[in-house]
């Protein structure tokens, strides 16, 4: 059985015999309570409702009505189907074209928009590289920087070579989108609030503490000392130390330093759990 509704789609006849034995069943029920109602109206009806059957054009109507639902109700999901896969294809297409030429001309897009240049210098043009390498995965990350994947990375050198800026300016990228957390806000919050749950793993695949060590420590709550980063990464390691990889720390701190303000469990843990990229050269801030 075939039919065309004027919005063009075909009803093949989709009903299965469970199908049509339920919708009949359903029809007849409902035929059985209106002569009800009605023999309540008017009693001289005398109705016998267990010999109640439907005639053979209801049959058809229900079964035709029921087929034109379910076909119509298969013939949407399939569209939907087809438009999610449509959707789904052109996603994993677009996300395809983030290789590391596509983070370098997206960062070099948005500093021109801001009216400058991408400067490069010994330091920056391996910062960038190691940006660009790491967020797609290119290999180069590897062979080329001398880094590993399965490590976080920690981002170290004097203010103004670009470590908050350049990754920055791909933080919202769609494969592979990065956190920026400044360790200064993290512990106003702490000092306020006595705590932070504002890393955001579920969402972002890098998490990126910036300015590390520029931070009071310890900060006071309510009176207790709470040395925000040392407490977290300690946690961190004991619980989540397979997901190292997905940490990225800006710091001007040498590891004797870091052990001096964090301790030397911190200092240890780091050193194992993090490759290290030290950028020097002139500030990028100045004129």
């Amino acid at each position: 059985m075939k039919g065309e509704s004027q919005s063009g789609i075909k009803h093949e006849y989709v009903l299965t015999e469970s199908d049509e034995r339920m919708v009949l069943a359903q029809a007849r029920l409902s035929k059985i309570k209106k002569l009800e109602w009605m023999s309540k109206k008017n009693p001289s009806l005398g109705v016998g409702f267990d010999d109640v059957q439907l005639t053979d054009d209801e049959v058809k109507k229900v079964l035709e009505n029921a087929n034109k639902t379910k076909s119509t109700s298969l013939f949407c999901k399939k569209i939907q189907a087809e438009n999610k896969e449509r959707r789904d294809a052109d996603k994993a297409k677009e996300l395809a074209e983030w290789n590391a030429d596509k983070f370098f001309k997206v960062m070099r897009s948005r500093v021109r928009e801001q009216g400058q240049e991408l400067i490069y210098n010994e330091g920056n043009e391996k910062l960038v590289k190691a940006i660009c390498f790491r967020l797609s995965s290119d290999p180069r990350y590897e062979s080329d920087l001398g880094f590993s994947f399965r490590k976080g990375l920690i981002i170290r050198g004097t203010p103004g070579l670009g470590k908050t800026f350049i990754p920055s300016l791909v933080a919202d990228n769609p494969i592979c989108p990065i956190q920026i957390l400044s360790m200064n806000e993290i512990t106003e919050t702490v000092r306020k609030t006595g705590e932070f749950l504002g890393i955001k793993f579920g969402t972002f695949e890098f998490i990126y503490l910036d300015d590390l060590g520029t931070e009071e420590t310890p900060v006071k709550y309510f009176g207790t000392e709470i040395n925000w980063f040392k407490t977290w990464y300690e946690n961190f390691y004991a619980t989540a130390k397979n997901k190292s990889y997905r940490l990225m720390v800006s710091t001007n701190l040498s590891f004797q330093e870091i052990e001096d303000k964090y301790g030397f469990r911190i200092r240890d843990r780091m050193a194992e759990t993090f490759d290290v990229l030290d950028i020097s050269g002139t500030s990028l801030r100045r004129k």
